[in-house]
């Protein structure tokens, strides 16, 4: 890992010196923009339950630590954008790489994005991206500061936050895009052993001029062999809307099917309902509340140690401050309940089950500013 930051480093002071000798009008012409940028998380969160292993729920993968300091994610970015092609890479490290790289080739748990894309027309509306990137599914991000919430809502821990493979988006006008894209299967980059099933995904973004942001995501694969394939299809739609100057309100719902066995007329359902109030105080102070729900019966998704299904409730109060554009400081509550005792909870010697679970969690965030390499 650190071998390949420095080489990054060292191709991009290169290319400035080179860019430095270059006469403007052609460099502009003929010479990408480039551009260098981080993002660091740290976070601190203390789990009500107690457990002993500071493994939080077996269904969160971002600040899922208890009770220690630690980083959630830390990631430097390479950006080169031409006049008919764009590139990225990005590199990272921390507990949300851990976790949600985990079955990846070690090589590749420190890839964030690796893409290029070259554009199809004169007008840059119509691109073709392929290798590693973020999923469409969804209304959040990777890095926690562009999210309204500092915690990922249910619905997005429990579904793709990358996708390898290839993707066509096309700008319609300024407010509809449309994307088709062939991947490697669900939050995989590898495909799994016996499997050569591609999973196939869509997008649709419309984004009024009154400030309203409609969404529906698609996604069918199947993640097991081919030889007992159940076929996986997807929903995720959302609305976004400014109420006003400082009040944002976002809806979510979210529901999948997967056949019951291979070739069975039959289908596994869940589905996730998510609500996020998100308030900006002023310039430097906001508040965001969420009620969610996540429905996963036969547990397609979110697999119980028990085994008995999920039924979960989760509730959130954030408060944030942000320092300038680059330094967010983020507190929130966040709560749990489900239909049966499915938390662990740890009172010295003592282990029990629990039908509810509360955790605190605090965040330093600092994204470093895009520095531009080349002119």
């Amino acid at each position: 890992m650190r071998k390949i930051l420095y080489s990054l480093l060292i191709i991009a002071f290169t290319q400035q010196l080179s860019a430095q000798n270059l006469d403007s009008t052609s460099a502009s012409i003929n010479n990408p923009q480039i551009s260098l940028s981080g993002f660091v998380d740290i976070f601190y969160a203390y789990d009500f339950n107690r457990p002993p292993n500071h493994i939080r729920q077996y269904f969160l993968f971002n600040h899922n630590r208890h009770n220690q300091f630690n980083l959630n994610l830390g990631a430097i970015q390479l950006d080169v954008d031409g006049d008919q092609y764009r590139a990225r890479l990005a590199l990272m490290a921390g507990t949300y790489a851990q976790d949600n790289y985990a079955d990846e080739e070690p090589l590749l748990k420190s890839v964030l994005e690796a893409y290029a894309g070259v554009a199809l027309n004169s007008s840059r509306t119509l691109w073709l991206d392929a290798g590693i990137f973020e999923s469409h599914i969804g209304f959040e991000y990777v890095h926690s500061d562009k999210n309204f919430t500092l915690t990922h809502s249910l619905v997005a821990e429990n579904t793709p936050y990358f996708l390898s493979g290839a993707r066509l988006t096309w700008e319609v006008n300024p407010q509809l895009t449309l994307a088709g894209l062939v991947t490697n299967g669900w939050q995989r980059i590898a495909r799994p052993l016996f499997n050569q099933t591609p999973g196939l995904g869509t997008q649709v973004l419309y984004q009024s001029r009154s400030g309203i942001e409609f969404n529906w995501s698609t996604f069918l694969s199947n993640d097991f062999p081919d030889q007992e394939a159940r076929r996986f299809i997807y929903n995720n739609f959302y609305v976004q809307s400014d109420l006003n100057q400082k009040l944002t309100f976002t809806a979510g719902f979210d529901i999948g099917l997967q056949q019951s066995a291979a070739a069975s007329s039959e289908y596994d359902a869940w589905y996730v309902p998510t609500a996020i109030l998100h308030y900006q105080i002023n310039p430097e102070w906001a508040i965001a509340a969420r009620m969610e729900a996540f429905h996963d019966q036969q547990e397609v998704i979110i697999i119980r140690p028990a085994g008995t299904g999920i039924n979960l409730r989760g509730y959130s109060l954030n408060i944030d401050r942000k320092i300038g554009d680059a330094v967010s400081i983020r507190t929130e509550f966040r709560y749990f309940t489900n239909e049966e005792a499915t938390f662990l909870r740890w009172n010295e010697d003592l282990v029990e089950t629990s039908r509810s679970n509360l955790a605190w969690v605090t965040s330093l965030a600092v994204r470093i500013p895009e520095m531009r390499l080349s002119r």
